[in-house]
């Protein structure tokens, strides 16, 4: 069986939904964390992190009972066609610390690719939403990126990742950033869906290991906004995520791509 258009988009209504549902009783929750583990010295996971996730597989599997799982913190069970991508808090250590920076978000994968997505930030009560061929929406109001930016005024979000790989190359990229634009930030790629609105323009993933959790839902959120997105090989011969304003795109594709 394949999705067309009109059935992504009551799927796609239903999540709205689920993901805000889960997303206040995340932030309900905020101050009532109960069991933690670690998968590593900083890798937090909250029992709050544990049980969304199960929610969400539970109602996703009632919404689409032909797709498997990839999931952040239980067992991923994948199928053929369609995946249904959990990440119930992508920013725990920061939840789990008091910090009001964490969102939770889905996508929907076909093959390889997603056809829907969602980011909810809980605090501010934030849902950004797309599926293929429909828009990216944040709330109620349509985004879409039509302004023209400059390098110069450009302000670049860098995943900068948490090895020692290559980081003679990447710290060549990030002064090459540097001079290129005008702010460089290092967020971890938790504010990637605000590329919509503006408050970053671009975002680098130097870090090769990074999840499918963590990027799928924001791929389709930028492309149905008008986003620039990529994956590009690097001089070491590592592929890289690059999102950005289509008016900066090629600039940042050519410091990834060019021997520094």
């Amino acid at each position: 069986m394949i999705l067309h258009d009109k059935e992504i988009a009551e799927l796609l209504s239903h999540c709205r939904k689920i993901v805000k549902e889960q997303g206040k009783y995340i932030l309900k929750f905020w101050d009532k964390i109960g069991k933690t583990s670690y998968k590593n010295l900083r890798d937090v996971v909250t029992n709050i992190d544990v049980e969304v996730e199960e929610k969400l597989r539970n109602k996703l599997h009632g919404l689409l009972p032909e797709a498997g799982f990839i999931v952040e913190e239980g067992k991923t069970e994948k199928k053929k066609i369609y995946n249904w991508v959990i990440d119930p808090i992508d920013g725990t250590k920061n939840y789990a610390n008091q910090m009001p920076i964490f969102v939770s978000q889905i996508a929907l994968v076909e093959n390889n690719g997603p056809i829907l997505g969602l980011v909810y930030n809980p605090v501010s009560d934030q849902l950004f939403s797309a599926a293929k061929n429909q828009g990216t929406y944040l709330n109620n109001k349509k985004c879409l990126i039509k302004k023209t930016i400059l390098p110069k005024s450009a302000i670049i979000d860098v995943d900068f990742g948490g090895n020692n790989q290559f980081n003679s190359w990447k710290f060549s990229v990030l002064s090459k950033l540097t001079e290129t634009f005008y702010r460089i930030r290092i967020l971890g790629g938790i504010f990637t869906a605000y590329l919509t609105t503006g408050a970053i323009d671009g975002y680098v993933v130097l870090d090769n290991s990074i999840k499918q959790v963590d990027c799928l839902p924001n791929i389709i959120i930028a492309q149905e906004a008008g986003l620039g997105v990529d994956y590009v090989i690097a001089p070491i011969g590592q592929k890289f995520l690059v999102m950005a304003n289509h008016s900066i795109f090629p600039t940042l594709k050519q410091i990834l791509t060019k021997n520094l």
